[in-house]
């Protein structure tokens, strides 16, 4: 196997199976091509999976991946439950995405129009309680970090990890640019409804805050290295991912007094896997269960 499930990680059984099965050592390349997740167009085999193992940095499909399942759990989708309190809008490669816009706008397009089409439908359900905006950034050499905008209180925070004096200007900048865009998005007819107390356009909010509870380490290095022929992977010594992933598993109580210094990292990786497989959008979530559970019975045989 190549990726342990342990007691620390609090899976349940059934979670196990399945986590067992995703880690399983690849025999042939066939092991690396299975698709284990499935959702219209997009798909991810278990080579993809396999960036979750804590020697590489995982693989940007999977911290996209995460973040669609997150936008439409069944905590937060309105389309499952009463209770709404977020909704997510992917930043996917900030810096090409405002290289397109530049395009758009000598091309004469208006980028608003463009980011509606791409986004709105897939990355914010529609909401009259929205509450806070997720926006996960990966900068070149998958360097993570991320917004969150507080609707409640009018504030923008800046989960960032390593940040330093020469990238701080930089990426306020672009976590700028993005503002100007949600602000046209939020008010849409419907979003306004969310609004009715703090102003839809965020930056009129003030300065940025960085909350104290967020960790600290500007000396992040990484190594690319390819793997296979599925994807590149990266040797890691950089936890910007981690972290990225980390803030997007939670119940829908996001507060950031209480963040961690520290994380069970091993956990993070895990439950990222599992909670994809799992997820309700995944079409082949009920081939991987059975299979998984027939690999899980044919190693309880070879144990006995």
């Amino acid at each position: 196997m190549e990726f342990r499930p342990t007691i620390s990680m609090s899976l349940s059984y059934d979670e196990t199976v399945m986590a067992a099965y995703i880690f399983k050592k690849p025999k042939s390349k066939e092991d690396y091509e299975e698709m284990l997740y499935k959702c219209l167009e997009l798909q991810m085999p278990r080579g993809m999976f396999l960036s979750l193992c804590p020697r590489y940095v995982p693989h940007t499909d999977v911290s996209f991946l995460q973040s669609y399942n997150f936008c439409w759990s069944p905590d937060i989708s309105p389309f499952r439950s009463t209770r709404i309190t977020q909704i997510l809008f992917l930043a996917y490669q900030i810096v090409n995405t405002i290289a397109w816009l530049a395009s758009l706008r000598a091309h004469r397009t208006k980028p608003v129009q463009a980011i509606l089409q791409t986004y709105l439908g897939r990355w914010m359900p529609e909401t009259n309680e929205l509450e806070h905006v997720f926006v996960p950034i990966l900068e070149p050499s998958h360097s993570w970090y991320m917004m969150v905008l507080d609707v409640k209180k009018g504030k923008v925070l800046a989960l960032d990890i390593c940040r330093t004096d020469e990238n701080k200007t930089r990426r306020e900048r672009n976590m700028r640019t993005i503002l100007v865009v949600l602000g046209q998005i939020f008010r849409l007819d419907r979003n306004l409804p969310s609004f009715h107390v703090i102003s839809p356009d965020p930056t009129t909010w003030g300065a940025i805050e960085y909350p104290p509870t967020v960790p600290f380490r500007p000396d992040s290095q990484m190594l690319d290295i390819f793997f296979w022929e599925i994807s590149p992977f990266t040797i890691r010594d950089d936890d910007t991912p981690i972290w990225c992933l980390y803030w997007l598993q939670h119940d829908g109580n996001f507060n950031p007094a209480l963040l961690p210094k520290k994380l069970n990292e091993g956990k993070v990786r895990m439950r990222t896997a599992t909670n994809i497989v799992n997820s309700e959008t995944n079409q082949n979530k009920l081939e991987v269960k059975v299979n998984s559970e027939m690999a899980w019975r044919e190693v309880l045989r070879t144990v006995a």
